[in-house]
């Protein structure tokens, strides 16, 4: 069972806000103040609510280090959010796109070229992984695939990096051609395309989660590392 924490005044006893945000209690205190009374307690609130007016002052943002404001409202943050994430939309669409082009979606079927693999048992295609279209990676294993005997299996199957094949890089050894027997239905491939993918927020905010910790990844350096990590990946094909 999830349990979910509801915060509580503990003044007028109403939940969506605590003591010190509560108008009721405010009220109160300039009632104090007014009559000359409870200076004590009068003096305690002002003091606490100087504290949080210090801290806010002092507070140092996560992503670009300037005081006064949180990386939740920083401008900064937003525009090279914004930047990212516009990367991240057409590296996908372009990459499904490229996909749906080849065949090469779930429900298809293909066999390994020659020069790839001695294994030349049909393999099905059972999905794409979206969270792995990364426009800063792409090396990135986006597909998996198994054997007809193994659906139903429980078996999740192989993965395969098809970017090298979808952009005729000469990589050697990362080099895997398919040839497709039967290619995948690319107009439901498309249609099916999670609108928060489509859109870059998904894996853009995956992103800036797993490189917080990173020291080259900060408002300072950020410009940088998208003109050499992201922007040049920005088109699937040639």
């Amino acid at each position: 069972m999830s349990y979910k924490r509801t915060v509580r005044c503990s003044y007028c006893y109403q939940t969506g806000h605590n003591k010190s945000s509560c108008s009721a209690y405010k009220e109160r205190i300039e009632e104090f103040r007014a009559a000359g009374i409870m200076t004590s307690t009068v003096e305690a609130y002002d003091r606490k609510k100087e504290r949080k007016v210090s801290a806010a002052k002092n507070r140092k943002c996560s992503w670009c280090s300037e005081t006064g404001h949180t990386r939740r409202t920083c401008s900064a943050f937003k525009v090279h959010f914004e930047k990212l994430r516009t990367a991240q939309a057409a590296y996908v669409m372009a990459y499904a796109k490229a996909l749906a082009e080849a065949g090469l979606t779930p429900g298809a079927m293909f066999t390994w070229d020659k020069e790839s693999s001695g294994d030349r048992t049909p393999q099905i295609i059972s999905s794409v992984n979206w969270d792995a279209m990364l426009v800063t990676d792409r090396s990135n294993y986006t597909i998996r695939y198994l054997q007809p005997q193994s659906i139903g299996t429980g078996f999740l199957g192989r993965q395969y990096n098809p970017r090298p094949q979808l952009i005729d890089e000469q990589t050697s050894w990362r080099r895997q051609n398919v040839n497709i027997s039967v290619p995948g239905d690319s107009a439901a491939f498309m249609q099916s395309i999670p609108a928060d993918i489509a859109d870059g927020t998904r894996v853009t905010k995956m992103i800036f989660k797993e490189n917080t910790r990173d020291w080259w990844f900060s408002a300072t350096n950020f410009d940088d590392w998208i003109d050499r990590n992201s922007l040049k990946f920005e088109n699937v094909t040639r």
